[in-house]
């Protein structure tokens, strides 16, 4: 009786009245399987040539429309894999989920659509084609995909060669923009959605980023009235106004050495960039009160948050 007893519906045939049945035999009736106790065929539903078959005396079959309310599958579902991959399929979008005959699996592998997974405990590291590593600092396993978290931040730089010892950048009394024309530059490590961190002519920036910037060149006064350089930002477009975009993170360097000694100035500030930044980008701006060569000039910047 057993080996009727696990039989799938989808095997067992209708019901016929015409039909002769053996002890054992297994048939649907009214939605509803029946098993043939005497060898006899009447009406299944009066109970007396058959007996009703519940899904617990079937030991785990699942029927064609899918397990009765109250009567799970108790027993696992197993799939033969061995020599190939059996998937679980939806019908809608090409959702499924697929058992590889080398034991991993598949979750919507090919579609390409979302994975949702509610509660997700993971007590190791992710891994795979992007990795993953956890980003909290109390090791409370929150995890991000790297892909991202590294593309948060990242830096440029770029050299100019075409002011040196020999032929300097001079200036005076005039604010001047700084020159650099990124002759050498270092972009390997730039965010990706960053086309470049400074065009040769201004600093970029997007609406919302966090940005580290540092300007470093060799500064010689060339007269003895030269005591000190100034430098700062102007993200007005060369319009000069507001006078607090034009005058960003103004710095005064002094040169305690004198006349004709080389200072090496490395300029730093942190800061962010917001829409006008955005419109217009940042140019370099020195003066000094007095004559003054400029050379080796090199910029340096750093992307620090990634706006949101």
């Amino acid at each position: 009786m057993a080996t009727q007893r696990n039989k799938l519906i989808n095997d067992a045939p209708a019901w016929n009245e015409k039909q002769r049945y053996k002890v054992n035999a297994v048939v649907v009736y009214n939605d509803f399987v029946y098993q043939n106790i005497t060898g006899s065929n009447s009406i299944p539903s009066l109970l007396t040539d058959w007996i009703k078959v519940s899904i617990n005396d079937l030991i785990d079959f699942i029927p064609i429309g899918g397990t009765d309310v109250g009567n799970p599958v108790i027993g696992d579902i197993e799939f033969d894999n061995l020599n190939g991959n059996k998937r679980i399929k939806g019908n809608s979008s090409g959702s499924y989920i697929e058992f590889i005959d080398d034991g991993a699996i598949n979750i919507n592998y090919e579609s390409g659509s979302n994975v949702r997974i509610n509660n997700l405990n993971i007590k190791e590291r992710l891994s795979g084609e992007s990795d993953y590593s956890n980003i909290d600092p109390e090791n409370k396993l929150i995890y991000a995909q790297r892909s991202y978290v590294d593309n948060q931040t990242g830096w440029g730089d770029y050299v100019d060669d075409e002011f040196d010892s020999i032929s300097p950048f001079s200036i005076s009394t005039t604010p001047l923009s700084l020159p650099n024309n990124k002759a050498t530059v270092i972009e390997t490590q730039k965010p990706d959605d960053v086309t470049t961190f400074y065009d040769g002519t201004v600093i970029t920036g997007r609406n919302g980023d966090g940005i580290l910037v540092t300007i470093d060149f060799i500064a010689k006064p060339t007269s003895p009235g030269t005591t000190f350089i100034e430098i700062w930002l102007d993200i007005t477009g060369g319009a000069g106004t507001p006078v607090n975009l034009a005058n960003l993170y103004k710095r005064i360097i002094s040169f305690p050495k004198g006349n004709g000694i080389e200072r090496p100035i490395n300029f730093t500030f942190s800061g962010y960039t917001l829409g006008t930044w955005e419109a217009n980008g940042a140019v370099i701006k020195v003066v000094a009160d007095n004559t003054l060569d400029i050379y080796n000039i090199r910029y340096v910047i750093t992307r620090t948050h990634k706006a949101k």
